[in-house]
């Protein structure tokens, strides 16, 4: 399994939170901003696999807050540069 897992490319991230820059054929460039969720506010019931009639019959789905707060406004305070930073049009 382990050899398998690492023929797996397309599962390894360069980090948490990270940008990418893309060019359409049309020579336009689109930057994506990735980011970990479950970093900034926690997890959600269905996202800890629980049983799905816990998940049904939940009054909240709302996450659970970050673990860890300082990586949290780590990640925020990244995002927020990626967007001031940026010098492309952005979508609203």
């Amino acid at each position: 399994m382990r050899e398998f897992c690492k023929k797996l490319t397309f599962r390894i991230y360069p980090s948490l939170y990270y940008a990418i820059r893309y060019r359409t054929s049309d020579n336009i460039d689109v930057d994506f901003v990735v980011i970990d969720t479950i970093v900034l506010c926690g997890h959600t019931l269905d996202g800890l696999m629980d049983k799905i009639q816990n998940f049904i019959f939940s009054s909240s789905s709302a996450p659970d807050g970050s673990v860890d707060k300082i990586e949290a406004e780590k990640q925020w305070s990244w995002i927020e540069n990626q967007l001031k930073n940026s010098k492309y049009e952005k979508i609203s």
